[in-house]
């Protein structure tokens, strides 16, 4: 656990401590502003305990962003902090819990928004609750399509369904509707690849990833072989049994097999899959999606078997990107010797958007600082934000369409390199998208 969150263990479970200032960092917490008389709060929900990197990462952002409006005064006498809550039920993401981090938010009348979560499971158990309450939820992971579908909406989000309120998701990523279609370019284009299994490990991100990844695929003129699932209970075991399953139908004759899923240990899969790969011996490549692109994917591996891995990334390079570089050098000052992470851009345009829709509304009259946040005052900052548009962030450019989405359709492919300890993800470039 990073020096981002403090844990208390006790009879009663886990408790995530926030700070003033976005920070759970001692020096941190001491902002411009500590003796405001009034605290709004940004809340955060993510797998701290399964995706520690990635999960921290975003809340990272989130505190940045906090840190930054703080000191710039952007609100005299209003003081910004984040409220970051683990989502997981023994270690995994949990729909389940997701929802009840949820109910929280809306129980705590200074919160004015979420960022968050990272998975798409997560925020199909947690989208309809904060929809309900009005209350702005902006994910900058999520790319399942159905969680911004305005045929789906009924279900995710009921109270904009049925025009009682507004829309309360958005995202700063785009969707695997454009992910598993720009991967299979590069699988197909790049890498020359014709011959092609897909699995996936089950998850809502991961099947609906390589779903899109294979229809492309085909359309390209790939030789789809077969498709397999990992066992989310038994993943060690699932992958050895893919693996047993690829060798057979492909006659060790595979150019690419492509995961749907996580890197992690607990219920993703792809580390375990692609030493099996390599324990079975099928020599070929493996690539993924943003849930396989993390230092863990390389450095859990057994015997070398990731050294063939490629995999996309939603959004730019967080670490070249030029719009980036104030954020790098605030985020490094703020928690040294912390790398950035996949989402830490993402998640800190999506604390400054909702950040400035509570602004705007301040100054417009809309909201009065220090007044209990309820359902009405929530709906005038999600009713803010859909009005994002031409927003220049650190991530890019962000203008949101009416379901949520943003219009903008950007990853990055990376390649593992070098070997043993040294082993690394190397940025390669943009995914094509035609």
């Amino acid at each position: 656990m990073s020096k981002s969150t403090q844990i208390l263990r006790g009879a009663g479970g886990i408790v995530l401590i926030s700070a003033l200032a976005g920070g759970a960092l001692p020096r941190s917490a001491h902002a411009s502003h500590a003796h405001a008389n009034t605290i709004v709060t940004i809340g955060v929900s993510v797998p701290l305990l399964q995706l520690p990197a990635l999960a921290t990462g975003i809340a990272h952002g989130v505190q940045v962003a906090a840190q930054q409006a703080n000191a710039a005064n952007v609100l005299p006498g209003v003081t910004f902090k984040t409220s970051i809550k683990d989502d997981t039920i023994k270690n995994a993401v949990s729909p389940q819990k997701d929802a009840a981090n949820a109910r929280e938010f809306i129980s705590d009348s200074t919160v004015i928004g979420e960022v968050g979560p990272l998975n798409s499971g997560a925020a199909k158990g947690s989208e309809a609750v904060f929809n309900n309450a009005g209350l702005v939820q902006i994910s900058p992971a999520n790319s399942n399509v159905d969680l911004t579908n305005p045929k789906l909406r009924a279900k995710y989000e009921p109270r904009a369904a049925s025009g009682h309120g507004p829309v309360t998701y958005f995202r700063t990523v785009t969707t695997d509707a454009y992910q598993g279609p720009s991967d299979a370019l590069f699988a197909v284009k790049v890498l020359h690849a014709k011959r092609i299994f897909v699995t996936d490990n089950t998850d809502p991100y991961g099947v609906g990833l390589a779903n899109a990844f294979k229809a492309a695929a085909k359309s390209l003129g790939a030789t789809v072989l077969g498709s397999g699932e990992l066992d989310l209970t038994q993943p060690k075991l699932g992958a050895d049994q893919v693996a047993k399953n690829i060798a057979t139908v492909s006659g060790g004759k595979v150019d690419l097999v492509f995961f749907g899923g996580e890197y992690d240990s607990t219920t993703g899969g792809a580390t375990f899959l692609a030493d099996a790969l390599k324990a079975n011996g099928v020599n070929t490549k493996i690539m993924g999606g943003d849930g396989m692109f993390d230092p863990a994917f390389i450095k859990a591996s057994s015997n070398g078997g990731v050294l063939s891995g490629y995999a996309s990334n939603l959004g730019p390079d967080a670490v070249g990107f030029a719009p980036a570089a104030g954020f790098r050098a605030a985020e490094a000052k703020a928690f040294p010797g912390i790398a950035i992470s996949s989402y830490d851009i993402e998640a800190y345009d999506a604390a400054n958007i909702i950040i400035n829709a509570y602004v705007k509304a301040v100054k417009a009259k809309q909201i009065t600082p220090g007044k209990a946040m309820n359902i009405n005052s929530r709906g005038v900052i999600a009713g803010l934000v859909a009005q994002t548009k031409n927003y220049k962030g650190a991530s890019g450019t962000i203008t949101f369409d009416a379901n949520g989405d943003i219009t903008s359709h950007t990853f990055s492919i990376y390649r593992v390199t070098g070997s043993g300890s040294s082993a690394h993800w190397v940025y390669v470039g943009v995914a094509p998208q035609s």
